[in-house]
């Protein structure tokens, strides 16, 4: 969800060697393309008219840079388990949910002051109820790991996500042998 801490983590990873792909530069860059300034409002009908084409469809947009990133490649902004299989199609993939509550992650979306950000609680609910209609919820639900980004230190997140993300590798390399 908006604010849980996906980009923090996956800046985290890029210590591991990893390349990060940001689904939602994909939306950002359509709404440039189409002149349209990167408000919420705008990014999130672009971002629906995009999936009106099908749930992977963002995903279907960033796999270029996506296989240019590599093997070791983290996608920041699954919104969907449509996407993860698109994904899944040409690398070995795992989801890592990162959640937080609605107050912790509506106090971080204030301060970021992006121009997507809302100090509004009733459009951040708003955004919330967007994310959930196209799927977000299920990909957090299937997810292989969660972790609860709720009142924990930097440090502890950067040992779990690592933690986790090394055991993963180990697998895939066990089974590439």
């Amino acid at each position: 969800m908006p604010g849980s801490g996906k980009t923090t983590v996956a800046n985290m990873l890029t210590q591991l060697g990893f390349k990060i792909v940001t689904l939602g530069d994909v939306v950002r860059e359509e709404a440039t393309r189409r002149n349209l300034l990167p408000t919420d409002e705008n990014l999130g009908r672009v971002m629906r008219e995009i999936r009106a084409e099908g749930r992977g469809a963002v995903a279907k947009l960033a796999l270029r840079k996506i296989m240019e990133a590599g093997r070791l490649c983290v996608v920041d902004g699954i919104r969907c388990v449509d996407e993860v299989s698109v994904i899944g199609s040409v690398a070995e993939t795992k989801l890592l949910a990162i959640h937080a509550s609605p107050q912790i992650r509506f106090a971080r979306i204030v301060s970021r002051n992006r121009s997507d950000s809302t100090d509004s609680w009733e459009k951040f609910k708003e955004r919330d109820r967007r994310e959930l209609e196209i799927g977000v919820g299920e990909a957090i639900a299937l997810a292989d790991e969660v972790i609860s980004n709720n009142n924990v230190s930097i440090e502890d997140l950067r040992k779990t996500v690592v933690e986790i993300v090394r055991r993963w590798l180990e697998g895939f390399e066990s089974r590439a042998a």
